[in-house]
């Protein structure tokens, strides 16, 4: 469904049994229910968890829940530390192996949750990593997260890095993108 509510029938016209029936996929026009997750946000999870990662853990600068406070007031009296994580730190999308692992990771954690959940016959369960245009929405809810971002402002795109956030170059970001577990997704 679109954002408004309404169907969005263009995958009906891909899927065999609706062609055949005339149904849309939603409409009972498919042989078996196919529930489709979009987990919205890879990059920002990924940037975030580095983050946390290299500033508790590896250089001890802060301890989590001092980061998570800082975090928590939206980077207000902390304006260089968020620079700092938005300028020096590595983003995913730059084919950073480090930053990657994070995503791949997280990934690989969100999908196996998936996966575990008990469905009736004929039903699946499909995971992927895709907002369409719900990436802005979806942030004006949501506060500050530790990659630098601030309350209110979009998590990133589909499997996109965070805006601004790539800067070695399409064959870099694609490399990022590469090491998400997309085998496992239908895009």
């Amino acid at each position: 469904q679109q954002a408004d509510g309404e169907p969005f029938h263009f995958e009906s016209l891909l899927l065999r049994d609706c062609v055949a029936r005339g149904m849309d996929c939603d409409s009972g026009g498919t042989r078996h229910v196919c529930l489709v997750h979009y987990f919205d946000g890879i990059a920002t999870v990924a940037n975030s968890l580095y983050a946390i990662k290299k500033l508790v853990f590896d250089q001890g600068r802060f301890s989590l829940l001092e980061l998570l406070e800082i975090t928590a007031r939206n980077f207000a009296g902390n304006e260089t530390l968020r620079e700092e994580i938005l300028r020096r730190l590595p983003k995913f999308g730059n084919d950073c192996e480090e930053v990657d692992a994070c995503a791949a990771r997280a990934a690989k954690i969100v999908l196996d949750a998936l996966d575990a959940v008990p469905l009736p016959p004929g039903q699946f369960a499909v995971g992927g990593f895709y907002s369409l245009h719900n990436h802005h929405g979806i942030g004006r809810e949501l506060p500050a997260t530790p990659d630098g971002r601030l309350a209110g402002e979009p998590i990133s795109e589909n499997q996109s890095p965070s805006y601004g956030t790539d800067t070695r170059g399409v064959t870099a970001l694609l490399r990022s993108v590469a090491r998400l577990p997309l085998e496992r997704t239908p895009q």
